[in-house]
């Protein structure tokens, strides 16, 4: 079985780097937005493998494209407001703090209608197993105390 500290910090790290991640995307997408660089990201693609990874890249770019400033700065904040969530999150759970978990537990029930929504319109088995992950995730949290918090 795996430790409730493995898992928690597993949780956490997940986390964390999903909340760097969204910063870096959002500043990037607004970077290319204002300055208007999307030609950098055609070059890219234009060498990308494998081929499916190539088709998603093209559809991204066709997307951010149609983005306009004024789009992109929305976009930003909510970048970094959904980078602020994962961080805290993240941060509460490799603290071990019930409060994180709590966090966790709400962000991930937030997620959900989301996710049946659209399973509901595209059905595809990676839709089915992010939220299965999802679902064990709000489990896993729900069913667990941390050590610093319960013992107080």
């Amino acid at each position: 079985m795996v430790s409730k500290h493995f898992g928690i910090r597993t949780i956490a790290w997940f986390e964390l780097v999903k909340g760097v991640g969204a910063i870096i995307v959002a500043a990037g997408i607004f970077d290319l937005i204002k300055e208007r660089k999307i030609f950098i990201l055609g070059d890219f693609i234009s060498h990308a493998q494998p081929p499916a990874f190539k088709k998603f890249l093209e559809y991204s770019l066709s997307k951010i494209e149609m983005i306009n400033t004024h789009q992109a700065k929305f976009l930003l904040a909510f970048g970094i407001m959904y980078a602020g969530l994962r961080l805290v999150e993240g941060y509460g759970l490799y603290k071990e703090r019930n409060w994180g978990r709590y966090v966790g537990i709400w962000s991930a029930l937030l997620y959900l209608p989301f996710e049946f929504y659209e399973i509901a319109q595209d059905f595809s088995v990676m839709k089915i197993i992010i939220t299965v992950i999802n679902i064990l995730v709000v489990i896993y949290l729900w069913n667990t105390n941390l050590s610093l918090e319960a013992q107080q």
